[in-house]
C-alpha cells in the first residue's frame, strides 16, 4: 500500500528563497547579463567555443533547413554527428533553445545564446537543489544555503561551465535524486517519474560519464531507502527496473546509435594506466585552500560549509547522514584514480567505469553530498539546541581552552 505523501508544502517563504537564488545568480553572472557592452564579457576561448559552439551551430543550421543533423561532413571527411553524445541533438533544453532562434528568425546560431544556455543550467541546478533539500531539512535557510554550497561551490563554478555537456548532465541530479526519494517513500509512480526525467535528460545533456556517476548515486540511494524502510526487495527491485526500463526507452534514440559509436571508437578500450588518470594526493587541500595545487579548485568547498558538514555528523539528528558522508568518501576515493586503492574495484567491476578516464569528475558527487550535509548541519545550527547538545557545546569549549 502507497503512504501517505507528505511531501513539505510550500509558501511564500519558498517564493522569497526562489527569487533570493534568482538575485545571486545574476550577481554571480552580472559580467555577463550586462547590457553595457564595455562592461560585459564573454566566456573564454575553449571548448566551450571551439567544440561546444561548431557543434551547435552545425545542428541548428541543419534543423533550420529543415534536415536531422545526422552527419557532419566536414570533420574526418565525414562524422556520425547524431551518434556523439555531446552533440546533444535530442537535448530538450538544447532543442527549446533553437526553437526560440528560430521563431525570432535568427539566420545562424549566436555564441551568446550558447553562454545563455550555460548559465541558465547553473540556476537551474541551484533552484533543483533547493526543492529536493526541502524534503531533507525542516528550515528553508537550511536548504537555500545548500543550494548555494551546490551551485557556487568549487565543482560547477570550474570547468564545467566552459565543458558545457558536463555542466548540463550534472544539473539534473538533484531533480533525479527527488524523485527516487519521494518515489520511495510514498510508493507513487508520479515521483517515479520525476525520477525518470532527471535521468533522462542526464543522458541527453551529453556527457555519458556524468549521466553515468548520477546513475549510480540515484541507484544507491534507492538502495539505500529501501533497506532504511525496509520496502521487500522484490518491491523496491521492481520498481528500479522500471524506472531503468522507461530511462533507457526513453533515451534510445541517442543511447543506441552512441553505443554502436563507442564500440567502434578507440573508447572501446581503455588502459588502465588511462582510465585511472585522476587527483594527485596533494590536490585534497582544494577543500580549503584555492590557487595551490591547479588551475581549477573542483573539490573547493569553503571553511564554513566544512563547520556544518562537522556539524551535522556530530549531531546525528538525520538518519540519512551517514549515507551522505559514504557517497562524499566514495567518491572521493575514485576521485583520485589509480593514486588511491580503490578505483581498481570499480574499473573491473562496475559497468562502464572503463570506458571512461579523468576520474577527478567525481567530485561532482562529493560537492554535492557536502552540500546535503552542510545543509543538514544548517538545520541543526538553526535550531534551539538540547540539552545534549548544550553539555556537548560545553564540553567542546571548555576543552578549546
Amino acid at each position: 500500500m502507497a503512504k501517505k505523501d507528505d511531501a513539505p508544502k510550500w509558501n511564500r517563504r519558498d517564493i522569497l528563497a526562489v527569487a533570493v537564488l534568482i538575485t545571486l545568480w545574476g550577481l554571480f553572472f552580472w559580467r555577463y547579463l550586462t547590457p553595457d557592452e564595455l562592461d560585459r564579457v564573454a566566456f573564454p576561448l575553449g571548448d566551450f567555443t571551439y567544440h561546444f559552439y561548431p557543434y551547435r551551430t552545425f545542428a541548428f543550421s541543419e534543423l533550420r533547413a529543415g534536415r536531422l543533423p545526422q552527419w557532419m561532413p566536414c570533420t574526418f571527411s565525414g562524422y556520425p554527428f547524431v551518434a556523439e553524445p555531446q552533440a546533444a541533438v535530442f537535448y530538450p533544453p538544447t532543442l527549446l533553445n533553437f526553437l526560440i532562434l528560430l521563431a525570432a528568425g535568427v539566420a545562424r546560431f549566436p555564441l551568446r545564446a550558447l553562454e545563455m544556455e550555460a548559465m541558465l543550467h547553473v540556476l537551474l541546478a541551484s533552484l533543483m537543489t533547493y526543492i529536493f533539500l526541502r524534503t531533507e531539512v525542516r528550515r528553508r535557510l537550511a536548504a537555500l544555503l545548500g543550494a548555494v554550497v551546490f551551485a557556487y561551490g568549487g565543482y560547477l563554478t570550474s570547468y564545467p561551465p566552459l565543458q558545457l555537456a558536463i555542466l548540463e548532465s550534472a544539473t539534473w541530479l538533484p531533480l533525479a535524486l527527488l524523485g527516487t526519494k519521494r518515489g520511495m517513500e510514498s510508493g507513487r509512480w508520479g515521483w517515479g517519474l520525476v525520477a525518470v526525467a532527471g535521468l533522462t535528460l542526464s543522458i541527453l545533456a551529453g556527457h555519458p560519464q556524468t549521466a553515468v556517476l548520477s546513475f549510480y548515486a540515484a541507484l544507491a540511494y534507492a538502495l539505500y531507502l529501501a533497506w532504511r524502510m525496509r520496502i521487500p526487495w522484490r518491491t523496491a527491485l521492481a520498481r528500479i527496473l522500471i524506472v531503468c526500463a522507461l530511462v533507457g526507452g526513453l533515451c534510445a534514440v541517442q543511447l543506441l546509435p552512441t553505443i554502436e559509436y563507442t564500440r567502434l571508437s578507440t573508447r572501446a578500450d581503455i588502459a588502465f594506466d588511462e582510465s585511472g588518470t585522476g587527483f594527485p594526493p596533494q590536490d585534497v587541500v582544494q577543500f580549503l585552500v584555492t590557487g595551490l595545487v591547479s588551475h581549477w579548485q573542483p573539490l573547493y568547498v569553503g571553511i564554513l560549509p566544512l563547520v556544518l558538514v562537522w556539524l551535522a555528523l556530530v549531531a546525528q539528528r538525520r538518519r540519512d547522514t551517514l549515507f551522505w558522508l559514504g557517497l562524499a568518501i566514495v567518491a572521493l576515493v575514485l576521485a583520485f584514480g589509480k593514486h588511491v586503492l580503490g578505483f581498481e574495484i570499480a574499473y573491473l567491476l562496475w559497468p562502464a567505469y572503463s570506458l571512461f578516464r579523468g576520474q577527478e569528475r567525481h567530485a561532482f558527487l562529493v560537492g554535492f553530498a557536502l552540500s546535503v550535509l552542510a545543509a543538514y548541519g544548517a538545520d541543526v545550527l538553526l535550531a534551539a539546541l538540547t540539552r545534549r547538545q548544550r553539555v556537548w557545546a560545553l564540553a567542546a569549549g571548555e576543552g578549546g581552552q
